[in-house]
């Protein structure tokens, strides 16, 4: 895969939270919400959909799914996108349970051997896994204040992600032969998927950001014609 493949791919979490913004953000001439009401609004949601318990599920069923539906799940990416999503302790819970839905995947449906050399693989990708999530979790505060600032740190969460993931595998690597190749092909592809992945969970979760902040102005009460903005 050419660079240029790979930096467009890294560009779709990014773009998706854009278009989503963008596409729903439909306001009449004279009442767009001054910039301090949309950092309110997009915070009031953000917060919202963290807490809502239905976010930590839907994460659990998307790595149930990539864990049944490819050989390698993209553990770094799910992991990332929990950690912009969620508070630290949530977002860890989340990437460890995944993790051992992938194992229980590979080991029960996919046969892989329980040997010394399996389990091992299986501990570095779950410490790698975990730091993540954590990491991701620490995120500065503008990612819950702006569309803007919760695309950019969803971009980095996923690509520095997937390089701490790697990094991890790639410090043991040496250690372990196990005639698994690790070239530039095998790791170009390792990343489209986690950008694939990651960029559906960012889509996903600015489209239900989006539906909670339409929600919430459809309810908010009318001015009055004495206030301003009218």
């Amino acid at each position: 895969m050419s660079l240029g493949n790979v930096l467009g791919t890294a560009s779709i979490s990014t773009i998706s939270l854009q278009i989503v913004n963008r596409c729903f953000d439909v306001r009449l001439i004279g009442s767009k919400p001054a910039p301090k009401q949309q950092a309110t609004e997009f915070g009031s949601a953000f917060a919202a959909i963290e807490a809502n318990r239905w976010l930590p599920l839907g994460l659990l069923a998307a790595g149930t799914l990539a864990a049944v539906v490819t050989p390698h799940a993209p553990l770094a990416a799910i992991a990332a996108m929990s950690g912009v999503m969620l508070r630290p302790r949530r977002a860890v819970a989340v990437a460890m349970l995944i993790w051992l839905i992938d194992q229980a995947t590979g080991f029960g449906l996919r046969g892989y051997p329980l040997e010394q050399l399996s389990l091992t693989w299986a501990v570095v990708m779950g410490a790698g896994t975990v730091a993540v999530a954590f990491l991701a979790s620490q995120g500065p505060d503008f990612r819950r204040r702006s569309w803007s600032g919760h695309a950019l740190w969803s971009l980095l969460a996923l690509t520095g992600g997937f390089l701490l993931y790697q990094g991890t595998i790639a410090l043991v690597y040496p250690v372990i032969v196990d005639g698994h190749a690790m070239g530039a092909d095998v790791i170009t592809s390792l990343l489209r998927q986690q950008l694939v992945w990651g960029g559906g969970l960012a889509l996903g979760h600015g489209l239900w950001l989006r539906l909670n902040i339409t929600q919430t102005a459809s309810i908010r009460p009318a001015k009055s014609p004495g206030e301003p903005g009218l």
